[in-house]
């Protein structure tokens, strides 16, 4: 990925934050700066738990006895493996070179306006760049947050103003370096490497050190607003000192926790590129600042990376084709830094660049993969997919058929008993197998086909369509959401949304024209599905279909292929789950592998010939008032062959507020269960976060 063209980050606004917020007396949040987050993801200070963090005491790593070194590497590999973030302590820094630092950062942002603006930059690669938020050309809301970028190795470039920031920088930096230059070295020989190997290979006499100073005013709203968004950091390590004021968070166990610094330590945690060179055996963690309203927070970080001209790749001493292939494809440094400091934060999505490496292509390139590799063994606290596990066959416990014809085509008794089977259906299992539905056999399998082509094409024609944002209209990846989960699932996906406007890939050729007709043909079955299941619910044939507008409906059709796996017992194709919409409509290949929570244990489904499967959705439960359920299901996975499934979701209009059916939520016994959100919203927040179970419905469950 070459830069071709100068990236250009927008001008310092009119404004910083700080001046913003002493020249003014603010008790609310302006509106550019206000964030729209789910419970899960309050941003207050308080909210979080608070924990510690891994302490190294840096002193045995550097002069300690041999055994000491020893037992404080593999602290360090622990460290890294499990948190991605750890405190050293005993590190020899004087305190008083420390506190100089933080003071003449602070020196730097108590300046004057116009003199700042002297330094806020043109290029992200400009080796001193002061601003507000991250990149405001990019931002559509802005963070609460005003920093100071300066490269300091290779070569020191400090602002003229203040007159002691220069000096006391530069021996900061210096220490600093000579610090991780020691952790690294830990870190090498805790992967099983030469001592000095990650500094040789990525020649860090000539890495690039860059020292950003942040600061964050107190805020008159801090449950509104962020700091700096979740987010994995470039480099190998960062370094970060601050004030005594509180405030970042981390991504630990599936949930934000507040960290505790320890006196007179660094806070330091794995980037991006040591997680490359580890091939992913240690993670670059996401995390966050958030605001408070009662003291300024300021922190000073020190990036540490290879020189820019260098190209980073996972280490050859740590690449099996068997049991660790290659993970992450090389890119120069230079590529990465402008790629992510030029686009807005979002997760650890520039690792995307690098580590796209779908399913398929793992189990085609390494035919002797014998074991799973670590990144898609499930942790032993999760459930094995094989266990209490139910098979839909026998008569006592087989999914609820219904006859479409007889619903389109049937007498007015035939349809008045179908109505209330989809009904009985709906309510009790929240799946059923719909059959005689009209849909031409060869269209599905010309469907199917067509998707399987897609998954055959080769590596570099997918990535074109890897997608950056939860909703480009195509897109291609692989497990659900690489930037949230800790583990991978065993899964590729092609994701295109088919309606109100039609967005196909151009490749293979037969797949537009295909996907087209069929994404049609089921919308079709589905408007007549929901008009039954709105008159089971006693309200109007047209209710649902009228209420939310599925005229202009949006509909998702999602390609999700599951290879062949070494080890299924240690894999999940997809996570518990709940689907967002209305109805989904499956069709799968011979494969077999949907399995549905059903009075609490996991029943394996059998479908029929010719037919399609199709599940309660979650905007169904909330129009339904909870009468009918999203039921949990997930993907399993096998070793013998592979599994296709397609599945197209079909819901309302993006802008569309949906909450439960008046005619069932307005009766003294029947409250609303659900409060109205927007579907955009709802979608946002599932598809941004890792599956787990149907957690999203607790955003507007009352």
């Amino acid at each position: 990925m070459a830069s071709s063209s100068p990236i250009v980050t927008q001008n310092l606004p009119s404004t910083t934050i700080k001046h913003l917020t002493e020249t003014r007396s603010l008790t609310r949040l302006p509106p550019n700066y206000a964030h729209h987050l789910g419970p899960d993801d309050s941003p207050l200070c308080g909210t979080a738990p608070s924990v510690s963090l891994p302490a190294i005491d840096f002193s045995l790593l550097a002069s300690g006895s041999p055994a000491q070194r020893s037992q404080l590497v593999r602290d360090l590999a622990d460290a890294c493996h499990r948190w991605g973030f750890f405190m050293v302590v005993n590190h020899g820094v004087p305190e008083e070179l420390r506190t100089g630092v933080m003071e003449a950062v602070k020196g730097f942002f108590d300046l004057p306006e116009e003199k700042k603006r002297e330094f806020a930059g043109k290029h992200v690669l400009d080796p001193i760049r002061c601003g507000t938020s991250f990149n405001t050309s990019v931002d559509k809301v802005l963070y609460w947050r005003d920093f100071l970028k300066v490269f300091v190795h290779p070569n020191f470039h400090p602002p003229s103003n203040p007159s002691n920031l220069r000096d006391i920088s530069l021996e900061y930096s210096r220490t600093v370096r000579e610090m991780v230059r020691v952790l690294l070295g830990g870190i090498s020989e805790g992967l099983g490497l030469n001592e000095s190997y990650i500094e040789k290979s990525l020649n860090l006499d000539e890495g690039l050190q860059i020292l950003t100073g942040n600061y964050y005013p107190r805020c008159p709203q801090p449950e509104l607003a962020m700091g700096m968004p979740p987010h994995s950091d470039h480099g190998l390590l960062t370094v970060l000192i601050e004030n005594d004021v509180g405030g970042l968070q981390v991504m630990h166990g599936g949930e934000w926790v507040q960290v505790r610094s320890i006196p007179n330590s660094f806070l330091v945690n794995v980037g991006d590129h040591l997680e490359i060179l580890t091939n992913g055996r240690y993670k670059s963690v996401l995390h966050r600042a958030v605001v408070n309203r009662e003291n300024a927070r300021i922190s000073i970080a020190l990036a540490h990376g290879p020189s820019l001209e260098t190209l980073v790749r996972p280490a050859p001493e740590l690449v099996d084709d068997e049991h660790h292939p290659a993970g992450y494809s090389e890119m120069k440094y230079r590529d990465y830094v402008e790629f992510q400091q030029s686009n807005k934060l979002n997760g650890k999505s520039c690792l995307d660049l690098v580590s796209f490496c779908t399913v398929k292509h793992l189990t085609d390139s390494c035919t002797t993969l014998t074991a799973l590799p670590s990144k898609y063994v499930l942790p032993r606290t999760e459930e094995d997919p094989s266990v209490s596990v139910l098979t839909a066959s026998s008569s006592d416990l087989s999914i609820p058929t219904i006859d479409f014809s007889l619903l389109t085509s049937g007498t007015a008794a035939q349809r008045s008993q179908v109505i209330r089977e989809l009904g009985d259906a709906c309510r009790e299992w929240g799946f059923f197998i719909v059959i005689n539905h009209g849909v031409a056999e060869e269209l599905r399998v010309a469907m199917l086909d067509a998707c399987r082509a897609f998954f055959d094409l080769p590596e570099e024609e997918k990535k074109e369509f890897a997608g950056k944002e939860l909703l480009d209209p195509i897109r291609c990846g692989t497990s659900f959401n690489t930037s949230a989960e800790e583990v991978s699932y065993w899964r590729d996906y092609l994701k295109m949304f088919v309606h109100p406007d039609f967005h196909c890939p151009p490749k293979p050729s037969s797949f537009r024209e295909i996907s087209l007709e069929y994404s049609t043909c089921v919308r079709k079955m589905t408007r007549i599905l929901l008009e039954g299941i709105s008159e089971s619910l006693g309200l109007e044939q047209g209710y649902v279909e009228k209420a939310l507008d599925l005229e202009h409906g949006f509909q998702i059709l999602a390609c999700n292929l599951y290879p062949p796996c070494p080890q299924p017992e240690l894999a999940m194709g997809i996570p518990p789950h709940s689907d967002h919409g209305l109805l989904t409509v499956l069709i799968e290949n011979h494969g077999g592998g949907l399995q549905v929570m059903h009075d609490g244990m996991w029943v394996q489904i059998q479908t029929v010939p010719n037919s399609f499967l199709v599940n309660v959705a979650d905007h169904l439960e909330i129009v339904s008032n909870g009468r009918y359920k999203s039921v949990l299901h997930r993907a399993v996975v096998n070793s013998e062959r592979t599994r296709i499934s397609i599945g197209i979701a079909n819901g309302p209009p993006l802008d569309a507020l949906v909450g439960p059916a008046p005619a069932l939520a307005g009766s003294p016994l029947h409250h609303p269960a659900y409060r109205k959100m927007k579907y955009r919203d709802y979608l946002e927040f599932q598809q941004s976060h890792r599956l787990d179970g149907n957690s999203c419905l607790d955003l507007v469950r009352l």
